[in-house]
């Protein structure tokens, strides 16, 4: 599998107007605000295409997930992402649970997983928060 041309494949069938959302919020006025939209994304193309379905069971054992991948990076770059599917916090949204679990991952100050992981020598950075 040549996983570059697979993401270029999938950018192109789904980077549509179609399946994008905006939602845009400033002291501008109502006009101000749609010409600087339309400036912005006027040129992207409408496709007509239906985002892309996955199957709710993310840890699916007869799907590709299961497959490992070894990569030529075109770039010199190393991350390391762990991503987590959490229930919907929707309803907490007050009480901002999300929140506290980034800060207690997101910390730096001594004692800290990070400053741990830098002792190690196995990081120098590190984030946590939501991502949609």
């Amino acid at each position: 599998v040549d996983l570059r041309q697979e993401l270029l494949a999938f950018y192109d069938r789904y980077y549509s107007a179609s399946v994008m959302k905006l939602a845009i919020v400033g002291k501008q006025d109502i006009d101000s605000l749609h010409e600087l939209v339309l400036s912005k994304f006027r040129d992207v193309a409408n496709k007509n295409t239906l985002p892309p379905q996955y199957s709710d069971d993310v840890f699916d054992k007869s799907s590709s997930a299961s497959s490992l991948y070894k990569l030529t990076p075109i770039v010199e770059h190393r991350e390391l992402k762990l991503n987590w599917m959490l229930p919907s916090c929707y309803t907490d949204v007050r009480a901002q649970p999300t929140s506290l679990l980034s800060y207690c991952l997101g910390d730096e100050s001594p004692g800290s997983i990070l400053s741990y992981l830098k002792e190690l020598g196995l990081a120098t950075a590190l984030s946590a928060g939501l991502s949609y």
